[in-house]
């Protein structure tokens, strides 16, 4: 097994890129068995050994031709080399990946574009529904998204849908401690290593879903950060390739209760309450973003500035987390990670100035856009739970 994002070519357990590329393809439907993308008449098959690729860095409008190792092994799972990091860009406009409902239809994928969302569902209604199977599927899908673009159709209005969260994670890591004043307003030392805890992915919400302030606690605290979404399955990711992993960034508000969070040395539960993970409000490529740790981020509660920071101060970026997540397991396409909070959170805060029903928290990161969410009290529906619960909480508080 390879300790890291390396070729290996040849040898008898060395994996044949086209084929597997192929089989994914068609497992997925995206690939007929003539050998034609989504089964139109109009798509390519491409040379074994070759990718399709649309890099700013290949100087390149359209697709180029990129030669892929015949064999290639990243720890337990196969994946090309030398393949660039995913593009949202058609013709100088920014493509944004969402999710999205209208009246009387589920949440299925799309393509935000100025103020309008093209539909995939009509303009491609060979590809996937969702965003992570469609990024499971490869670049050979987002190519066909393109195409979806460049025909035009099923355009919606954007103030006509609503907006929803723009993948459902399997796994939702999140790192806490990762802003040097963040971890000075906290009393603790700077750590050594990555702080890791996970967020249950039941937890994930719309960029403007409300947020519930349970009943069993009043300690309701925002985080906002930058979050990533994994593009593509990986293992042994380092660093320095670690952007052609990542789909995307998006907007992240890591909610947290804390007196939930600091009951143990464990976080996860005062970070995993039903509603505690907004995010959106759509996945922005990572070739408009440009440098990911160069953005301003700003959260604000009513108006009020409450974290001001810029990415630059991260103490552990983007490529680190890639690289030590992907060490201990398989990060998959569709993950969320949410890359840590700067200073400025209630717990913090003179006076602790929890969120309380009504008020409204948004989040609002450099080229990327805002997530903004209310706050509402929990309602429990059946009585009898009710008062289990708030017998609960009086306890807790107690």
């Amino acid at each position: 097994m390879i300790s890291n994002w390396e070729e290996n070519v040849g040898g008898e357990n060395g994996s044949n890129l086209e084929l597997e590329r192929r089989d994914r393809l068609t497992k997925s439907g995206l690939l007929s068995t003539t050998g034609r993308l989504g089964g139109r008449n109009t798509a390519k098959s491409w040379p074994s050994g070759m990718a399709r690729s649309t890099s700013r860095e290949s100087g390149a409008r359209g697709p180029a031709a990129v030669p892929l190792s015949p064999s290639v092994r990243v720890g337990r799972c196969s994946a090309p080399t030398h393949v660039p990091a995913y593009s949202g860009q058609y013709k100088g406009v920014i493509l944004r990946l969402a999710t999205f409902a209208t009246a009387g239809t589920e949440a299925h994928a799309g393509v935000v574009i100025e103020d309008a969302v093209l539909d995939l569902s009509v303009a491609a209604p060979s590809l996937p529904a969702d965003w992570t199977s469609l990024l499971a599927a490869g670049h050979e899908a987002l190519d066909l998204v393109r195409d979806a673009v460049r025909s035009g159709t099923g355009r919606v209005a954007l103030s006509d849908v609503v907006l929803q969260a723009p993948v459902r994670p399997r796994k939702f890591f999140a790192v806490g401690l990762n802003y040097a004043d963040h971890v000075a307003e906290s009393g603790l030392e700077t750590p050594a290593n990555l702080t890791v805890f996970t967020k249950a992915v039941s937890c994930v919400g719309g960029p403007y879903d409300d947020v519930e302030l349970p009943v069993v606690s009043n300690q309701l605290d925002y985080e906002g950060e930058l979050g990533f979404v994994i593009g593509r399955r990986c293992r042994h990711v380092t660093a320095a390739r670690a952007s052609e992993v990542i789909a995307g960034y998006l907007v992240v508000n890591d909610v947290s209760v804390r007196d939930w969070q600091t009951m143990t040395q464990q976080w996860t539960l005062g970070k995993s309450f039903d509603t505690h993970g907004p995010i959106g409000p759509w996945i922005v490529t990572g070739d408009e973003v440009g440098d990911p740790h160069e953005l301003d981020i700003m959260t604000t509660v009513n108006g009020d500035i409450r974290q001001r920071s810029n990415t630059r101060n991260l103490i552990f970026n983007c490529y680190r987390q890639v690289e030590v997540l992907s060490k201990v397991c398989t990060l998959e396409p569709g993950d969320v990670i949410a890359t840590g909070t700067p200073s400025g959170v209630a717990m913090a805060r003179e006076g602790q100035p929890w969120l309380v029903p009504g008020d409204r928290v948004r989040v609002d990161i450099q080229g990327i856009g805002a997530i903004e969410n209310t706050v509402v009290r929990e309602v429990v529906v059946d009585g009898g739970d009710a008062g289990v619960l708030a017998h609960s909480a009086e306890e807790m508080r107690g």
